[in-house]
């Protein structure tokens, strides 16, 4: 897993600020990247109980493990977040170069 640079974007758009935060390499390769590492980073940084629709719910975008190689059809991306229907994990899945 030599593709991978265990770090992750954060931007606050309320605050007009961005850094960058290590990952555990552990975490990164027990979920293989993509919706797994995206869901996990969500209940991680999403206190239970958060309004879906406040600012405290944070939206993650995350490529695909396989996203940027040569392998046909996986330049997939994930956005996940809180539901604002059910409270709970709401993912979407999309393909093309945005996660590229």
């Amino acid at each position: 897993m030599k593709g991978f640079f265990y770090r992750q974007l954060i931007i606050d758009v309320s605050e007009k600020k961005f850094c960058f935060e290590n990952l555990d390499k552990n975490i990164v390769r027990s979920t293989l990247g993509g919706k797994g590492l995206a869901t996990h980073l969500m209940l991680e940084n999403s206190p239970s109980g958060v309004d879906p629709l406040g600012p405290d719910n944070p939206l993650i975008i995350m490529p695909g493990p396989l996203t940027g190689t040569r392998a046909p059809l996986c330049g997939r991306h994930t956005l996940v977040a809180r539901s604002p229907l059910t409270g709970l994990l709401g993912e979407s899945n999309a393909g093309g170069f945005v996660g590229a």
